[in-house]
């Protein structure tokens, strides 16, 4: 495991990178960390408070555009398409993450229910992250989520792929 994070002793102000510290040190450095971009959830018609994700999930975003292609008929001296940019595509989100039971070697059961609830819901989910924030992303829908094989009975791997939603005002009008 590398980190690049370097750490500063408090009494010496002398600087150590993560990798060279023992076990003990390195499980305490982890937990008195700043976090670094806490990922708040919580669906969108609830009543609840937002859920912090434990562990800083890491977070990956993908857009993109919605291109339409047209044929030129019988052109001479010119090969392709012509494209043209119809609209901006839904951002592609990544959430990956892991549930850990730090206290004993049980499984962190309510940690696991509780984002099953979130990713089942028939709702949107309103996320606080940076990163999701500053490209405009307060909404999302969850379109897959998987909770694979971990080693060690106290952890829980999870992933959730959600796409950026926004809340459309539609005007029906009746004829």
């Amino acid at each position: 495991m590398s980190f690049i994070y370097q750490i500063r002793d408090a009494a010496s102000g002398r600087k150590f990178d993560f990798d060279d510290l023992g076990d003990e040190d390195r499980s305490l450095a982890l937990h008195t960390m700043e976090p670094g971009m806490p990922l708040l959830v919580k669906l969108s018609n609830g009543n609840e408070n937002y859920w912090q994700l434990p562990w800083e999930p890491l977070v990956s975003v993908n857009g993109g555009n919605v291109i339409v292609k047209r044929n030129v008929a019988k052109a001479k001296n010119f090969g392709g398409t012509i494209k043209e940019r119809w609209a901006q595509d839904d951002w592609e989100i990544t959430i990956e993450g892991d549930f850990m039971n730090e206290d004993s070697t049980a499984y962190p059961k309510a940690a696991v229910e509780q984002l099953k609830a979130i990713c089942e819901a028939e709702d949107t989910v309103d996320v606080q992250h940076e990163l999701l924030n500053s490209l405009g992303i307060t909404r999302m829908v969850i379109q897959d989520y998987s909770f694979p094989f971990t080693t060690g009975p106290e952890n829980q791997r999870w992933t959730v792929k959600a796409l950026s939603d926004k809340g459309w005002e539609l005007l029906v009008k009746e004829i």
